[in-house]
């Protein structure tokens, strides 16, 4: 029998600019954006069959999250750190 797991899947990166009082202005030469850019992932929740995952590991670039990688050549990522998946998958 077929055994899943409950991930929530990243399903993109938005991108989410801080901005000022400032930030409509005609000032030519001056970013009066101060708020560094943020990075929010949006995200939906999602079943994934075990014997399906052909590989794991922590997503590059220090960003939070999991990478899998399936039998099918398919894959994505997750929101769920290594440690988490590497226990739902081992329970």
């Amino acid at each position: 029998m077929a055994r899943f797991i409950e991930l929530t899947k990243i399903v993109s990166d938005r991108e989410v600019s801080g901005e000022t009082a400032f930030s409509d202005t005609d000032e030519v030469g001056e970013n009066q954006n101060t708020a560094p850019v943020e990075r929010v992932p949006v995200t939906t929740p999602t079943s994934v069959q075990v014997d399906a995952i052909r590989c794991y590991y922590a997503r590059k670039d220090d960003r939070p999250g999991t990478r899998l990688t399936f039998t099918d050549g398919g894959g994505f990522a997750v929101t769920e750190s290594y440690e988490d998946v590497k226990a739902l998958i081992t329970a």
